[in-house]
């Protein structure tokens, strides 16, 4: 739970998540996405051990030019709200520039089911970004009329998210041969600690930075927590 985004951001973060080196803490990530990153990767390390490989996302994988990035890396599918159709929005959008978690993550067991070896599957949600959505009919614990409610409202969404990927890999009798890893790309602010901070990556303040890992493995039930301070690289 002392995990921190050397830079605040999305796009940048999602370098040293997928590559293991460092973050880009210069220029434009719209410009250096155009150039493919030939250095080892966390999905090239699967693809070289036969592993099936998917990046799934209810949200818009184009902003900041991400889909350039993600497209040169060695996925199998990549699936992204700027991916679908103008009906597909319509049915099951969620915002401006997203899908219902349910219905992204529809898709990702459509894919799974597709195939026998093993897989890695890279899930990327979009409910905890602002405008902070959610259904409707989400019974929801608090009554959401700021923005915070709101978030932590999300949070709650995403939670009954994970529970639908723990059931569903279950009932497919995957669960106990999968390492689950849930993270975040940066922390959120809502002017409650440092008048004017809102958002996330127009400061450096710790809840900018501050995010979490946490790890699932069937195989070790005690379960332990770290304290120990870390970075995204």
């Amino acid at each position: 739970d002392n995990l921190y985004a050397p830079f605040p951001s999305t796009a940048r973060s999602h370098i040293p998540m997928l590559t293991g080196g460092n973050n880009i803490t210069w220029g434009s990530v719209y410009d250096e996405f155009r150039h493919a990153y030939t250095g080892k990767t966390l999905v090239g390390h699967y693809v070289q051990r036969d592993y099936r490989t998917g990046f799934f996302s209810s949200g818009d994988l184009g902003y900041e030019n991400r889909m350039a990035f993600y497209e040169n890396l060695p996925f199998d599918e990549i699936f992204g709200y700027n991916l679908l159709s103008h009906r597909e929005r319509e049915r099951h959008g969620l915002n401006t520039w997203g899908v219902t978690e349910e219905y992204a993550w529809e898709r990702a067991t459509e894919w799974l089911d597709k195939g026998t070896k093993p897989f890695f599957l890279h899930y990327m949600t979009v409910a905890g970004h602002h405008p902070y959505s959610y259904p409707e009919s989400l019974n929801t614990p608090l009554p959401g009329e700021s923005n915070h409610d709101r978030y932590r409202n999300t949070l709650y969404y995403i939670d009954t998210l994970v529970e639908a990927m723990h059931r569903d890999l279950a009932q497919r009798g995957l669960l106990q041969n999968t390492l689950i890893a849930i993270t975040g790309d940066h922390g959120q602010a809502f002017g409650l600690r440092h008048r004017g901070n809102y958002t996330h990556k127009n400061r450096l303040y710790e809840e900018n930075l501050r995010t979490f890992l946490l790890l699932i493995d069937p195989r070790d039930g005690a379960g332990l927590r770290s304290e120990e301070h870390t970075s995204e690289l």
